[in-house]
C-alpha cells in the first residue's frame, strides 16, 4: 500500500481566478435584506418620476352618444405577408368604446379571422369639443381564411380567387362598464 507523502508535489498558485467555479450559487438570497437604504439629507438633483400630464380629451357632451364613420374603410396589404390590414376612422362622442368585427350578418363575431386589433384614440385638439377621433385597424389572418378551414366561414370563391365578407361594428357605451350600447354603427366590408 502506498501513502500519501508528506510534501506536495506542487504549490498552489498566487493568482486568483476571477470566474466563478460554478454557475450555480452556494446559497440562495436571503429574505431579509442584509442593509435597509439611509436617507441622506440633501435631496437627489432631478425627481426621480415625472408628473402625467392633464387629459388633453374634452369631457362629452352632456346626453350625447354621437358617432360617424370619418374616413371611408382602406384596405392594405401587409409587407412580407399575405394578410390584410383593414382601417376604419370614426368621429365619437368620448364615452366607453368598443369595436368588433362580424360575419356578414353582424351577428356572429368572428372568433378565428382576425389575428389582432388596435384601436385609438386622438384628441379633439380643441376643434370640436367633446369629440374623439377613434381610428381602427385589423389584421386579416389570410392563412385561416384562406388555407386552414375557413372557420369563420366568411370566403367566398375558389381557388383562383374570391373575396372574404366581413362587417365591422362600433358601439358607444352608456357607462365604462360596457354594458348598454346607447349608439353603434356597422359597416359590411368585402376583402
Amino acid at each position: 500500500s502506498q501513502l500519501p507523502s508528506e510534501v506536495p508535489s506542487q504549490l498552489p498558485s498566487e493568482v486568483l481566478s476571477q470566474l466563478p467555479t460554478s454557475e450555480v450559487p452556494s446559497q440562495l438570497p436571503s429574505e431579509v435584506p442584509s442593509q435597509l437604504p439611509v436617507p441622506t439629507a440633501t435631496p437627489t438633483p432631478a425627481p426621480t418620476l415625472r408628473p402625467t400630464p392633464a387629459s388633453t380629451f374634452s369631457p362629452p357632451k352632456e346626453r350625447s352618444w354621437d358617432m360617424d364613420f370619418f374616413t371611408n374603410i382602406t384596405v392594405a396589404n401587409v409587407a412580407d405577408s399575405l394578410d390584410a390590414e383593414i382601417s376604419q376612422s370614426f368621429n365619437i362622442s368620448n364615452r366607453a368604446f368598443d369595436v368588433r368585427y362580424y360575419k356578414n350578418d353582424c351577428k356572429s363575431e368572428l372568433a378565428h379571422s382576425i389575428s389582432e386589433q388596435n384601436n385609438v384614440r386622438s384628441s379633439d385638439e380643441g376643434g370640436n369639443a367633446g369629440f374623439l377621433k377613434l381610428e381602427t385597424t385589423a389584421i386579416l389572418n389570410s392563412t385561416e381564411v384562406f388555407y386552414e378551414g375557413d372557420r369563420d366561414d366568411i370566403f367566398t370563391g375558389n381557388t383562383t380567387g374570391g373575396y372574404a365578407s366581413l362587417c365591422i361594428r362600433a358601439d358607444l357605451y352608456l357607462s365604462d362598464n360596457k354594458d348598454i350600447s346607447m349608439q353603434f354603427l356597422e359597416k359590411r366590408v368585402n376583402v
